[in-house]
């Protein structure tokens, strides 16, 4: 249980910086000094969890071929690319433990209705502790999932770094550079095991921005509710007085932003934006956001990239009227 944010701290000078080693490893192995604004309560203005995949960088293609290849191995009678894309149409599930679980359900007992992604997360409530923390569910799709990203590492570790770099989407790693000119503490969450998660991050150069990561092993039985828990005792460890303003920033309603949404229904004391990075139809999202219960309170800022594109990240937040409220 984390304790409640306290009122004061000892770092009381309004506009007094301070900064800790990243987590993130570089390739110089050299940690880097990341800076934390104060303000006058001795706080930063808010902390901010990114997801990686499909938030930061496209990482599909590598994903994808690792998954192609593990899958036909164990599936040799299923067809690969097929497979392969429903895997790819299912990563927003929150872990990868559902993510393996699903497709084992369509591979191996025939679960064409796990095809539709939405029609597993209506089996998946009320299935919760079976594939997410214990049992023979849990343990085969967390021995695939580990697997998977053991092979997904390796294909990071023999790769040209300018192919990754082309991979990272621009307008978000924007973002990444406002916060951090703001002074805001960052972290990434993500659902990966922790070879692959590892490697993307320092293939990113991640720990230039970012103080430290959270992947499945940090937060095993929970959604990205729990990986944020981790984080801000992470940031605690190193002296980082933690706000009550909270920054979620993800691709997926499910698996990101209502992440931050149940942290704050376990966490009252705490309030949090959402930044969705999608590019699907901006009002129909809007629509979803609105009825949905766990998110119709929260403040999401809906950030399209092909929309921005080259363009200027601070315009495109006037046209489109979405500039965030903290």
């Amino acid at each position: 249980m984390l304790d409640k944010p306290e009122q004061n701290s000892s770092y009381q000078e309004k506009g007094k910086e301070m900064s800790v080693a990243s987590d993130i490893e570089t390739f110089d192995r050299r940690p880097r000094k990341i800076k934390i604004k104060l303000d006058s309560d001795g706080f930063p203005r808010a902390v901010a969890f990114f997801d990686v995949d499909k938030t930061l960088a496209e990482c599909g293609f590598i994903h994808g071929e690792a998954f192609k290849k593990l899958f036909a191995e164990i599936y040799p009678d299923q067809d690969p690319d097929k497979l392969t894309e429903q895997y790819l149409n299912g990563l927003h599930l929150g872990t990868t433990f559902r993510v393996f679980h699903r497709m084992i359900g369509i591979a191996r007992d025939g679960r064409k209705e796990w095809e539709d992604p939405e029609k597993y997360l209506e089996w998946f409530l009320g299935h919760e502790k079976e594939v997410d923390k214990e049992g023979d569910d849990h343990d085969l799709a967390a021995a695939l999932s580990i697997r998977h990203s053991q092979m997904g590492a390796e294909m990071v570790k023999n790769m040209d770094p300018q192919i990754l770099e082309q991979t990272k989407i621009k307008p978000v790693f924007h973002l990444v550079k406002i916060y951090q000119r703001m002074g805001i503490p960052m972290c990434v969450m993500t659902a990966n095991d922790e070879p692959f998660a590892k490697a993307v991050c320092k293939l990113l150069g991640l720990g230039d921005s970012f103080i430290a990561l959270a992947c499945q092993k940090d937060f095993v039985g929970q959604g990205k509710e729990g990986a944020i828990e981790y984080l801000i005792q992470r940031l605690e460890e190193k002296g980082v007085p933690i706000p009550r303003k909270l920054i979620v920033v993800g691709d997926s309603l499910n698996g990101d932003i209502s992440s931050g949404a149940k942290f704050v229904q376990k966490h009252p004391e705490y309030s949090v934006n959402g930044v969705l990075v999608s590019e699907n139809d901006v009002e129909k999202t809007k629509y979803r956001i609105e009825k949905d219960p766990n998110l119709k309170n929260i403040p999401v800022e809906i950030l399209k990239p092909s929309a921005i594109g080259q363009g200027s990240l601070a315009r495109y937040r006037r046209d489109e009227e979405t500039k965030p409220r903290f």
